[in-house]
């Protein structure tokens, strides 16, 4: 038996205009499949099923006026071509009338699947978060770098370069062992990130460090916060 559980959440003003533009695209997307294989029937008597509908939807994302829609996850985009060809699958069965164009002042939905996101240690993480920013950088005249991901920004100390065997998640504090400097573990690593990307902005160089002898670090545990 599968349960559901419903949350009220309050986002921040930056994640409720990306929700806003998720749902925005969810059903621009629709719509525009539904008018497609609309007139796919009554011109050319032509059934057209949801393959061919994402096919279309790659092919939108590559048109300049609607390049805004990899802004956004490409998983509520998908799953709701899906809900479009349950729509008709029904209409056709008898079970159903003939799917309606969704229309904005009625709200929205959006449906992540499981590999769209995790929940862990009271953090939700998503994915595809690089492509949105690349996007941006491209968009207002930035320069995107993406370091390695097994880049140890965590078991790197910022002020002296060394880098410790093991960092549990648990750690979010901790003091080197070679220098004696105390870190916050995210601030460390978001100056060990900025670092190598100038590294590479300026002269290519790689973002994988000299592995130094490694020791354990002495570390303060905190507990995750929800």
């Amino acid at each position: 038996m599968e349960k559901a559980y419903s949350y009220r959440f309050y986002p921040t003003p930056e994640q409720e205009s990306l929700l806003r533009r998720t749902l925005g695209c969810v059903r621009l997307v629709y719509n525009q499949a539904l008018h497609e294989r609309t007139q796919a029937w009554y011109e050319r008597q032509e059934r057209v099923g949801y393959s061919q509908t994402s096919s279309m939807l790659t092919n939108w994302k590559k048109q300049e006026d609607l390049d805004f829609l990899n802004q956004v996850s490409c998983v509520p985009l998908q799953q709701g071509l899906r809900h479009l060809q349950t729509a008709f699958t029904n209409f056709f069965a008898g079970r159903a009338k003939y799917p309606n164009f969704k229309k904005k002042h009625q709200g929205g939905s959006a449906e992540f699947t499981k590999s769209a996101f995790k929940f862990k240690n009271g953090q939700i993480y998503l994915a595809k978060c690089l492509e949105p920013l690349a996007y941006k950088c491209r968009w207002y005249g930035r320069n995107y770098i993406e370091i390695d991901r097994w880049f140890p920004s965590s078991k790197r100390c910022s002020s002296c370069g060394h880098i410790v065997e093991k960092m549990p998640l648990n750690i979010r504090e901790w003091d080197c062992p070679n220098c004696g400097t105390h870190h916050d573990r995210d601030l460390n690593a978001s100056k060990n990130i900025l670092a190598a990307g100038l590294a590479v902005s300026d002269c290519g160089a790689s973002v994988r460090p000299e592995q130094s002898k490694s020791v354990k670090a002495t570390a303060k545990k905190q507990k995750p916060k929800l």
